[in-house]
């Protein structure tokens, strides 16, 4: 069985290792949820995984301010299309907006 190092690298490109002997990670909307061989979960928000790298055994993971507000966008549009609300798909895509908008705001 594989168990993997997992880094996060941030909005600078810097990286930092933030588990190991990890055996699943999924996305739960912008939160990257990681389970090592003991069962124990470690939640990173505003992450996604970029990268996993089985003949290193290595997740590296991105996180950005973005992130969360585009998974919402994403599942509010995904509704939309399936009959849902238009109102709840603009009001995610408004949020994401302004984050982004935030973060060059910033620079």
């Amino acid at each position: 069985m594989c168990e993997y190092k997992v880094y996060v690298r941030d909005e600078t490109g810097t990286e930092e290792m933030v588990g190991e002997d990890i055996v699943v990670a999924r996305i739960d909307g912008g939160i990257v949820v990681l389970k090592d061989v003991m069962g124990f979960e470690k939640r990173l928000e505003d992450a996604i995984i970029r990268e996993v790298n089985v003949n290193n055994e290595t997740i590296t993971l991105e996180r950005s301010g973005l992130i969360s507000p585009f998974m919402e966008f994403l599942e509010a549009y995904r509704k939309y299309r399936q009959g849902g609300g238009i109102e709840e798909a603009k009001s995610a895509w408004k949020k994401l907006l302004e984050a982004g908008n935030k973060m060059f705001s910033n620079v």
